[in-house]
């Protein structure tokens, strides 16, 4: 089972509708189409650590040539390498992505006797956009890349990678855990008197991957103002309540298996539904016999004077 303590969050709505909706409620545990069928549906959740990180970080700088901004954004990349490898991430876990490159410009006025001044667009330096992608395995490192990254005045954190090394020993863990459910599920609905050894079975699977960045919601810090001023009639100056981000992970209701089902951190989150269906043979049909029998006995006799049986046939 899964649970969670009330927070401020509770007097934002039900915001989870605004992430996209999960694999159980596209399928049902358990469906009867008819009398000849029954479906099965067993939903399991993995919730995977990630065995590496790559922190993508903006840099923009300015030069009054392009020489000189690509001088100083390499002597701002440098010093941060450094630093990194004081914290086990090698200079060649850093990698550089050329972003942009443009000119800025400047207007300077043209001051002409008998006309109006003309303003002319004057290049005046380069603006260098690169993006540092830097790999690393444990997530807590990540406070000290930001810490270390900021000491060369790189600030502008764009997103964070979750990646699993397993991914394929995953799904085949759901898979087999998934089967492990339904041979219960059997045994109950033997129970019940529905034996499906003897049916014809087909089966599906369906698949789905929940990256931590798709499962941030927006918060706004919530408090009430003091009823004091109210009742003095002085007035009330609300306090600024900073917008920030809160992580809701994909939330276990509705999954019969669930595997590593504590969420310390924001984790990869792989969804996993196995659809069993049981096709059983039709009812026999019941056929009904017709019986010819001979009730009675008549003669009949004809015009020329010859006498014959008359039988009368009826069905049972």
């Amino acid at each position: 089972m899964f649970a969670q303590h009330g927070g401020n969050v509770i007097y934002h709505g039900q915001q989870n509708a605004q992430l996209p909706s999960v694999v159980p409620g596209q399928f049902p545990t358990t469906q009867q189409a008819d009398f000849n069928s029954y479906t099965f549906n067993v939903h399991a959740l993995y919730n995977a650590e990630a065995a590496a990180y790559v922190a993508i970080f903006n840099v923009v700088q300015l030069g009054a040539t392009a020489e000189e901004a690509d001088r100083l954004v390499s002597n701002r990349v440098k010093a941060l390498t450094e630093d990194l490898k004081q914290l086990a991430i090698p200079e060649s876990s850093i990698r550089i992505d050329m972003i942009s490159q443009i000119a800025i410009y400047e207007y300077q006025v043209e001051k002409k006797p008998f006309s109006k001044d003309n303003y002319l667009e004057i290049p005046k330096g380069i603006e260098l956009q690169k993006n540092l992608h830097i790999t690393f395995t444990k997530g807590s490192l990540l406070d000290k890349v930001l810490t270390a990254a900021a000491k060369q005045e790189i600030y502008d954190l764009v997103k964070v990678d979750y990646y699993l090394d397993n991914q394929d020993e995953i799904y085949l863990q759901l898979q087999q855990e998934a089967i492990a459910f339904h041979q219960k599920q059997k045994k109950t609905y033997l129970q019940l008197g529905v034996r499906l050894d003897t049916a014809r079975v087909a089966f599906s699977a369906n698949t789905s991957v929940h990256y931590p960045i798709d499962r941030y919601l927006p918060y706004q810090s919530t408090s009430s103002s003091s009823l004091k001023n109210v009742k003095d009639e002085s007035g009330v100056q609300e306090v600024r309540k900073p917008n920030t981000f809160y992580y809701a992970a994909l939330p276990a209701n509705g999954y019969e298996v669930v595997i590593n089902p504590v969420i310390k951190e924001p984790m990869v989150q792989i969804a996993y539904t196995l659809s069993i269906r049981y096709y059983f043979p039709p009812a026999p049909t019941v056929q009904v016999q017709t019986e010819v029998v001979n009730q009675k006995e008549f003669l009949i006799l004809t015009p020329d004077g010859v006498v014959r049986p008359l039988t009368i046939v009826t069905e049972k």
